[in-house]
């Protein structure tokens, strides 16, 4: 459309389905961010949400921890410029990844809020471990070499030019 472009490839590396969107945004309100259900503590698939909102695609975002039969962001999560449930610095293995109000991927580890804030993030979500750190690749930690060893995992990079890469792979 005039506001997105996307291009979808899939991958078939062997015993798992793998998808990479090639994403181009000419507006950035063309892409967003949802908790599942709408709510904190909800709990759906990415199909579900992606239908429920009409969308030409989605991916399962960042990280979450279950407590009491409801499903939590795991560490600092944004969604239209405002903090689920406040900021918390960066540590261990987690870092946050989002979008900016101009449609520029952000991300990054972040010791302040003040930190993150400057680079005004419209919405995003804390993952663990980070692959591919400007330009280098980085160590996994052994911990996410084998746990869980059937969950998706979800890569997110950017080319030169700003346009988005998303490679989805199914646990």
């Amino acid at each position: 459309s005039d506001r997105i472009h996307i291009e979808l490839y899939r991958l078939n590396p062997g015993s798992y389905r793998a998808y990479a969107m090639k994403i181009k945004l000419r507006d950035p309100e063309a892409m967003r961010m949802t908790l599942g259900k709408d709510s904190f503590g909800g709990a759906e698939t990415t199909l579900t949400a992606t239908q429920r909102y009409g969308a030409i695609a989605g991916i399962n975002a960042g990280g979450f921890a279950d407590s009491a039969g409801k499903r939590y962001p795991l560490s600092t999560t944004m969604l239209n410029g405002q903090y689920v449930s406040g900021f918390e610095p960066s540590f261990k293995d987690l870092f946050f990844v989002g979008l900016n109000n101009s449609g520029q991927l952000i991300g990054g580890k972040f010791a302040s809020q003040q930190k993150l804030d400057a680079l005004a993030p419209s919405f995003g979500a804390s993952f663990v471990p980070i692959l591919i750190q400007n330009g280098q690749k980085t160590p996994i930690p052994d911990k996410w070499q084998k746990t869980p060893l059937r969950a998706p995992r979800t890569v997110i990079g950017k080319y030169k030019d700003d346009q988005i890469i998303v490679i989805a792979a199914d646990g």
